[in-house]
């Protein structure tokens, strides 16, 4: 019984703790949350105001204009990654992990992501991913994945000025 109430114990605390530092960061981001949401309107080309009455509301769409003709600019062609052997009998084993990774870019259709990211970077001024990997023993693959967070899904330590010097960071799902 003593053992049941240490557990609980355990989870409070932990649940505790990233309730508050949920709310930390989602109310230090909130301002940032405001600007990404009009960001996103001007690209969609959302109009919050209308003109005089009896005038046209004619409204440039500069902004999509402007990040959909630079986002194939900036995707164009798929990387060619090299791996390079740091001995002489690591040859025959980089040339094949150059090719695995050539193989996975397309299985994970990186390229489409690739896209998003810089399209959601170009709009928000900055594009989030998250990597990790895949296994299926019945489905029969062993590989990376890669997803494209949604900005206003993610939440980071305020203290931070990284993501490396982060104490956390949560993705709401």
């Amino acid at each position: 019984m003593a053992k049941v109430k240490q557990v609980q114990s355990t989870n409070e605390r932990a649940v505790s703790l990233v309730t508050s530092n949920f709310s930390a960061a989602r109310n230090f981001q909130q301002t940032w949350f405001t600007k990404f949401t009009r960001w996103y309107e001007l690209y969609r080309n959302f109009q919050s105001r209308k003109h005089y009455e009896g005038k046209s509301d004619l409204f440039v769409p500069v902004v999509f204009w402007s990040i959909e003709s630079t986002v194939p600019k900036l995707t164009i062609g798929k990387p060619k990654l090299r791996i390079l052997p740091r001995e002489e009998s690591d040859v025959a084993r980089a040339e094949s992990i150059s090719k695995l990774i050539d193989y996975q870019w397309d299985e994970i259709g990186m390229q489409e992501k690739l896209e998003l990211w810089v399209r959601n970077t170009l709009i928000y001024g900055t594009g989030i991913t998250k990597l990790s990997w895949e296994y299926s023993r019945s489905k029969q693959f062993d590989r990376p994945r890669v997803d494209i967070v949604d900005v206003l899904d993610f939440y980071i330590d305020p203290n931070a000025t990284s993501p490396e010097d982060a104490e956390y960071m949560i993705l709401a799902v």
